[in-house]
């Protein structure tokens, strides 16, 4: 069996660094273990953490070390995304080994908000995950009121089958993955699936009160839509990062993404109960999971007899493929930008980068038949470079110890190297590169990205995320990129920071980061099912020159995501990326400080498909007597998507990988675990939130699904959008949230002033914009009012209402609503946009095809085996971590530093797909100087089909500067982005035929892998990894390793 990998999805800082005296220490123990689950009245034995699904939580301040200690009892090797400590495998660590374990150790500084964890190797996230929740230091108040309570809530997806059978089943047969059962809100699926409302996630609420909602999209493939019926959410928070505080009935969170929001609930029982809905924002043509789950809002009542005769209200979702409403939501997304909280945008761009992202093919290995498009295998790429895991040592490593040499190229391309209408026809050739090519910058170096999505095989949004680093959005938009016309209409002002952002399905998107973090740094698609077709990619930051600007060792246990682990890559977790994974019967502690993060994150599990079951959120609380930058919420509840499978999700990917098609779909979506009665046999595995009326809740939303993006909506209620990926944001209305797997999104939702006599569903279903099929089921908890009364009859009678979702490629939901985000880029929650780049990248992201080996037959088109990509490099993961290797400067043999910064072809990105739709294979790192600015945009290509694709980057938040449709135009496009308070993640979807464009500061020295969050993306090589070099101070290198540190 595969490794395992998990990543936490907060910043990391160096372990030497000295930190408040008053900080805490925090010790957490992560058992892997399998669990028999029943969801959807199917069991099967799964991965989990301490037997949970989701996860434990983790719950840290601003400034607190945590010791996360992994232990692995499972068959398959792990690795925890959560750097030494950032967990992507083979990009920062090797796998944590069977029957070993692992020490995370890290410290939380400057963040605080909800973030994640979760396996990152395989589609292991489908189970492992959770999330992180940093609260602001003590005596720090929230910049909004101090909710009542504060709730995380995950979306996640549920396959019945085995994830990782399915995403190898998938790669080997080259077609597209069996999409998920359900989806789930906190492991949950809710009483819209069948057999599955027992399964029911139940936020109950206060009347009166304000709930913060920490929500986070740990679905490996959806985007999601959330809202809850009748109830308005206030966005503050958007990837651990406030934001100016805005209205809506529904947010959209892509996987990797979380959002924190206020829900005001109402002032008196509003008899009736309440659904709270997710279901997918679709953009692409392929197949997905068009089910929705409901959790139910339910207000506290004295009377049990009470609440069982209340009308139930379901929110009205956007269409499936509304992406006007994604971009209307995503524009909203605005930092505060105040001198407390400052949207520090770089302003200077050192570097200026130009990503295409999106599918494409690979040619069939010989004599096999594959079901990607024309016999080939569906790959994805950025940059037209499918990216390659190493399979010898972590990326990290192989920097740290210069033993680059067979591991990477350091020579990932800053732009397409072919260029075409990117989002017009496709061009001919749609095969992709497949390599382990890495971005190299600069330390300090200020990047802006420009990813744009392409129509390679169809345009779709993908949800980039970004490792190690916060980025801000500065601009996006639909079409090709125009560098001459876009770059002017940037935001620099509050421009949202993130650490995921979509790149829209047909547009781009502008990101500036500040390559301020040494080490190596992984992005990719948060659609699992791209980064395992290569839809990945790496950043290597250099090291600057002072101390603390340098990538220090390796821990001596080495073996995380969204956490941004400052200078503490060790503690990432992807398997083989920053460390190896813990062998059975060892253990691991991940040890880590959250420093400058607060929000919701989750936790999960990094290597193979393991994260299917292995996940579970972080909440990171502000810092005692800081305040939220809304009101304070009545209740927080953390709400996680997922994806269920019958089946072994090992065997599904594996049986994939082999036959070089698409694996099976999951079986179902979860809430929280939990299906939903919507499923078969699920009606008791639905999950619940009871709510009590006039109540602000904080949803912590989190998309722990392997491949779906997901639309969320509660029946009847608004959502306010304040935080995405564990960043404020300017709070915004919407019924329905779109999040990408990777993403958390916390929401508020305000529950009705009186019991409403209802009970309400809410519902996630899958956004697709892709060809490939899809779990095309919503995942239902139920929003139940609580009862004062002791009839507990009447609760039963009252009508269930189910909320709208957009239709499964709503597009024009999707683009509206990520536009909505925006940072709040004020003095207290500054967006600190890298003005300057000092590298410009340009990463093709999608799919494309390998040819099938000799004497056998291949799923994908044309006999060929599904591949992913960026810039037309598969990520060949190694089978030593790359972080190890990166710091004993042991590179030779298992990664390259050449990743292309651009294309190596240049062809229409979105238009006719190219003749050549195979993907080159390799280990290549981007090489990047500590501190260096980095604009990377992202374009999705058409070369199977244009495809959304969320995009990871671990170790860093990125703002994501602009976004846009069809091919990006660095000559029009950067004109139009947003330097001012663009939206500040970790996870951005690239949109389906468009672009975006993200910038950050490399200042975390490490190995930071970057992936597409859909699994099977992951999978099929839509990754990279990025290598930050230490800089001149003391706390800009990267420490040594921890002394449990997993060996390979």
């Amino acid at each position: 069996m595969g490794a395992i990998g998990i990543l936490f999805l907060v910043s990391v800082i160096a372990l030497c660094l000295l930190h408040n005296v008053s900080a805490a220490t925090r010790h957490y123990k992560f058992e892997i273990k399998l669990q028999n689950v029943t969801r959807l009245c199917h069991t099967k034995s799964m991965v989990t953490v301490n037997g949970k699904f989701p996860g434990p939580r983790i719950v840290a301040r601003e400034g607190d070390r945590l010791e996360i200690e992994v232990i692995n009892n499972v068959q398959n090797n792990i690795s925890i995304h959560c750097g030494w400590a950032d967990g992507p495998a083979y990009v920062t660590q090797c796998p944590i080994q069977i029957g070993q374990k692992y020490v995370y150790n890290f410290t939380i500084i400057g963040q605080r908000g909800t973030f994640w964890w979760h396996a990152h190797i395989s589609w292991l996230r489908s189970t492992l995950y959770g999330p992180i929740i940093i609260l602001p230091k003590k005596n720090n108040p929230y910049p909004f009121t101090k909710p009542y309570k504060e709730v995380p809530i995950i979306f996640g997806e549920w396959f019945n089958g085995d994830t990782e059978a399915i995403i190898s089943q998938a790669l080997q047969t080259g077609g597209g993955p069996n999409v998920s059962d359900t989806y789930t809100i906190n492991g949950l699926p809710g009483p819209l699936y069948n057999c599955s409302t027992k399964d029911t996630f139940k936020l109950k609420v206060k009347p009166g009160k304000t709930y913060l909602l920490r929500l986070i999209n740990a679905a490996l493939n959806d985007e999601l839509f959330f809202s809850i019926a009748n109830h308005t959410l206030q966005v503050i928070d958007a990837d651990g990062v406030y934001v100016k505080p805005f209205e809506t009935n529904t947010i959209i969170v892509t996987p990797g993404q979380t959002h924190n929001v206020l829900l005001k609930t109402k002032p008196q029982f509003p008899n009736a109960i309440f659904y709270m809905l997710a279901r997918p924002y679709v953009t692409g043509p392929g197949t997905f999971d068009n089910s929705t789950v409901a959790g139910i809002l339910e207000y506290e009542s004295k009377s049990k007899h009470h609440l069982k005769n209340l009308p139930i209200f379901k929110p009205s979702l956007p269409s499936l493929n509304d992406t006007i409403f994604v971009t209307n939501f995503t524009s909203k997304l605005r930092s505060l930008a105040t001198p407390q909280f400052p949207a520090n945008v770089p302003l200077n761009v050192d570097k200026h980068l130009f990503f295409t992202i999106g599918l494409g093919t690979s040619p069939c290995d010989q004599n096999k038949t594959c079901q990607g498009p024309n016999g080939t295998k569906f790959s994805a790429s950025i940059n037209n470079v499918s990216f390659i895991l190493p399979t010898t040592n972590a990326l990290l490593q192989s920097h740290f110890f210069g033993q680059s040499k067979g591991v990477y190229k350091p020579d990932f391309p800053y732009s397409p190297l072919h260029w075409f209408n990117y989002t017009g026809n496709p061009p001919n050739n749609t095969l992709v590169n497949n390599d382990t090519k890495l971005m190299v910058l600069p330390f300090n170096t200020s990047v802006e990205l420009v990813m744009q999505d392409t129509s390679i095989l169809g345009l779709e949004s993908h949800p980039l995320h970004l490792h190690g680093f916060n980025f801000f959005v500065v601009g996006q938009g639909f079409g090709n990129y125009d560098p001459n016309k876009d770059r002017s209409n940037f935001n620099l002002v509050d421009p949202i920071e993130r650490n995921t952002v979509g790149v829209p399905s047909g547009g781009w998107v502008a990101i500036r980061f500040l390559a301020d973090n040494p080490g190596v740094w992984f992005m990719h698609c948060h659609l699992e099912v791209h980064t395992s077709w290569g839809l990945e990619m790496a950043w290597l930051v250099q090291d600057g020159k002072l101390p603390n600007q340098k990538l220090p060792p390796p821990p001596m246990d080495l073996p995380k995501h969204g956490v941004r682990q400052l200078r503490s890559g060790w503690a990432d977790g992807p398997a083989y990326i920053t460390q190896c994974p813990i062998q059975r019967g060892q253990s691991y502690v991940y040890n880590f400080t959250i420093t400058g993060q607060r929000g919701t994150l989750f936790w999960h599990a990094h290597i193979s498909w393991l994260r299917v079951t292995l996940y579970g959120p972080i909440v990171i609380l502000p810092k005692k007597g800081v305040a939220y930058p809304f009101p304070q919420p009545f209740k927080e509840v953390p709400i996680l998507f997922g994806e269920w499978w019958k089946a072994d999700t090992e065997k599904i990917i594996n049986q994939a990988l082999q036959t070089g098609g698409p694996p099976n779909i999951s079986d179902a979506y979860t809430i929280n675990g939990l299906p939903g009665l919507l499923y078969n046999c699920s009606a008791k595995d639905t999950f619940r939130l009871k709510v009590k009326p006039g109540k602000t809740y904080l949803l912590r939303v989190v998309n722990a699904a392997l491949n779906d993006e997901l639309f969320f909506s509660i029946a009847n209620h608004n959502l306010t959008v304040v935080e995405v990926d564990a960043v404020y944001v300017k709070p915004f209305n919407t019924n329905i949230i779109l999040i990408t797997p990777g993403q958390t999104t916390n929401i508020l939702l305000k529950t009705k002033h009186f019991h409403p006599n209802a009970t309400f569903l809410m519902s996630a279903r899958p956004y697709v914009t892709g060809i490939a099929s899809f779990d095309n089921s919503t995942t239902t908890g139920i929003l139940e009012y609580h009862q004062y009364s002791n009839n507990t009859k009447k609760s039963n009678i009252f009508p269930l209402l189910k909320p709208k979702l957009p239709i499964f490629n709503d597009t024009t939901f999707a683009t509206s609503f990520v536009k909505k985000i925006r940072s709040l880029a004020n003095a207290k929650f500054p967006a600190n946009v890298p003005k300057k780049v000092d590298k410009h990248f340009f990463f093709t992201v999608g799919l494309g095809m390998n040819p099938c080996p000799k004497n056998q037959t291949c799923q994908g088109p044309n006999n060929t085996k599904l591949a992913a990509s960026v810039n037309n490099v598969s990520f060949v993961q190694p089978n030593i971590a790359l972080l190890q290797s990166h710091y004993f400067n042991q590179s030779k043999g298992v990664y390259t530093t050449d990743f292309p910064v651009n294309p190596p072809f240049k062809f229409n990105y979105t238009g006719n797909p190219p003749n050549n739709s195979f993907v080159t294979s390799g280990t290549k790192v981007v090489m990047l100087p500590f501190n260096t600015s980095v604009e990377l945009v992202m374009q999705d290509t058409s070369i199977i089909s244009a495809e959304s694709h969320p995009l990871h980057l671990h170790g860093f938040n990125f703002f994501v500067v602009g976004q846009g449709f069809g091919n990006y135009n660095s000559s029009k496009d950067p004109a139009n982005f947003n330097l001012v308070d663009p939206a500040e993640r970790n996870t951005v979807g690239v949109p389906s035929g468009g672009w975006v464009a993200i910038r950050f500061l490399a200042d975390n020295p490490g190995v930071w892998f970057m992936h597409c969050h859909l699994e099977v993306h992951t999978s099929w090589g839509l990754k990279m990894v990025w290598m930050v070099n230490d800089g001149k101070g003391p706390k800009q290198k990267l420490p040594p390793p921890p002394a449990d540190l997993p060996k390979c």
